[in-house]
Order: structure tokens, then C-alpha cells, then sequence
């Protein structure tokens, strides 16, 4: 049994009419005309002709690109694209770093986490290509005075000692494995 709601509004439509097969005839507040199924427009997944996502998606990119002006689209500097990997390595237990990361609750400071002028402020640009975002004390997270722009020889030694456990009973270390070769 179908519903009659013709005359109803439903964010910017205005039904005017059934069209058959589940569909309606609206007019946007535009002025386009829209066909969408009643099903869709009661629940609210259709508002509009499609304007009102594209309203919305170009302020949403206008308001994150004038921001700053460091991400336009796909163009991201180095600086920004350390920001947002350093938080998705920190925040996204999907990320395949989360466990070396936010994890062990390595997290970014609270002035910089919605806040990337904050960070570059603090970081200034990328040194050299060569440079990445490192962090001078692996276990403090990224925070002012534990950040920099580190080469990869220097993040190479700047590693988190890794614990192998306790020695087990009547095992060889390799340099003592590798020094019984020799002598036979």
C-alpha cells in the first residue's frame, strides 16, 4: 500500500506527485527536479536533488584548504602529510603502525591534534626531502621538544630497544654459534 505524500516537504523537496515504481516527482528549492523513492526521502538519506551535497562538500573543502592553505585536494605538503600520518598511526587501530604507536599510547598533544598550524608553527618546514617527522624520545609521544625533522640514518638509530627475554637454558648466541664453525 502506498503512501500518498504529495504536497509534504522533505528538506529542500517538495513532492509533486507519485512517478510509479516507489518514485516521486519532487521540485528541489533549486528549481531542479528530482525523482527519488519515498523510502529514501522518509528516512532522510535524500534532501535535495544532489545540490545540497555538493553545497556542502565544497564548503567543508573550502573551509579545510583556506584554513591553512598547506592541503589543496590531492597536493598535500610533506608537512601536512606528516601531521595526518603521525595521527592515523596514533588514532586508527586499523593502521598497520597502531600497535608501535597508539598502541602503546604514543599520542599526539592535545594543542596539536586539531590544530596543524599549531604543528608547523612548532616543526617549520620540512628540512630536505630526505627528512621525515621523528621523535627524539621513542617513548614520549609527539609533543614540543620531542619532535624533528630527522634524516633516515638518524631515525635508524633511534630505535626502541627490543626486548628478547630471558635466555633460554643450553641455547647458543650466534656470535658463540658462529665462533664453534670456525674452530672445527
Amino acid at each position: 500500500m502506498r503512501i500518498d505524500i504529495t504536497g509534504l516537504r522533505f528538506g529542500r523537496l517538495t513532492v509533486l506527485g507519485y512517478a510509479g515504481s516507489g518514485r516521486w516527482i519532487c521540485r528541489c528549492d533549486c528549481g531542479h527536479e528530482a525523482h527519488p523513492s519515498g523510502k529514501d526521502m522518509r528516512s532522510g538519506n535524500t534532501q535535495s536533488c544532489g545540490c545540497l551535497s555538493i553545497e556542502t562538500a565544497s564548503k567543508l573543502a573550502r573551509r579545510r584548504n583556506w584554513r591553512h592553505g598547506y592541503s589543496s585536494g590531492r597536493k598535500m605538503t610533506p608537512e601536512y602529510r606528516a601531521w595526518c600520518a603521525a595521527k592515523n598511526r596514533c588514532y586508527n587501530p586499523r593502521n598497520g603502525n597502531f600497535k608501535n604507536y597508539g598502541a602503546r599510547g604514543i599520542a599526539v598533544t592535545e594543542e596539536w591534534l586539531g590544530d596543524f598550524i599549531a604543528f608547523y608553527k612548532y616543526v617549520g618546514p620540512r628540512t630536505s626531502p630526505k627528512h621525515s617527522l621523528g621523535r627524539i624520545d621513542n617513548e614520549r609521544g609527539y609533543e614540543p621538544g620531542n619532535v624533528r625533522w630527522e634524516t633516515r640514518t638518524q631515525q635508524n638509530s633511534n630505535r626502541r630497544k627490543r626486548c628478547s627475554g630471558p635466555p633460554v637454558k643450553g641455547a647458543r648466541s650466534r656470535a658463540s654459534a658462529a665462533d664453534t664453525t670456525r674452530t672445527q
